[in-house]
């Protein structure tokens, strides 16, 4: 088939699976069959020291050097 002929998909959700006609609604996305309940005490802060969520760890770790990093993009996102 031509791709002109295929109907527009969309995916949503973690399964490829639970695709949908583009147009039509997802079920209702605010139900959560799995709640997860935490105290907060028992979290650890973290904080970001770079340009990307990657680039964080807890508080009291140390900024790593980046001349530990093997991969050069990496690398240079560090200095």
């Amino acid at each position: 088939r031509q791709a002109a002929e295929l109907t527009p998909f969309v995916t949503w959700g973690t399964n490829p699976g639970q695709g949908l006609p583009l147009g039509e609604s997802v079920p209702d996305p605010a139900s959560f069959t799995d709640p997860v309940e935490r105290q907060a005490a028992e979290l650890t802060p973290f904080v970001t020291w770079g340009t990307n969520p990657g680039q964080g760890l807890p508080l009291g770790e140390s900024v790593p050097d980046p001349a530990s990093f093997t991969d050069p993009v990496e690398r240079q996102a560090a200095e």
